[in-house]
């Protein structure tokens, strides 16, 4: 699977299971946006992933299934603070949710 030129946000990923599929994401070529409730938690599971050459971005921020929710994610990881090597400049992302990959 090539996952090259392809975001995903992952939800819950600062550590455990999300975090698991954030690695794997990256393995197979994806930025991926580390979505947390927790900044620590999300800051260390982002240097941990650019540490062995992968790109990401931590956005902190509560998920839910809505639309809205989604949006602001997208939103935050694009324009947050020092986002200049944000992967996530462009509009092709998938979210991860509890295992589940669903598109735009």
């Amino acid at each position: 699977m090539d996952l090259s030129n392809k975001v995903a946000v992952v939800t819950g990923s600062g550590q455990g299971l999300g975090l698991a599929y954030a690695k794997d994401l990256v393995r197979h070529g994806a930025a991926v946006v580390i979505n947390d409730v927790n900044q620590a938690t999300a800051d260390a599971a982002v240097a941990e992933i650019t540490a062995a050459g992968g790109r990401a971005v931590a956005v902190v921020a509560r998920f839910s299934p809505a639309r809205s929710s989604i949006r602001n994610i997208r939103y935050r990881a694009r324009v947050g603070p020092d986002r200049s090597n944000s992967p996530s400049n462009d509009s092709n992302h998938s979210v991860v949710s509890s295992g589940s990959i669903s598109g735009r």
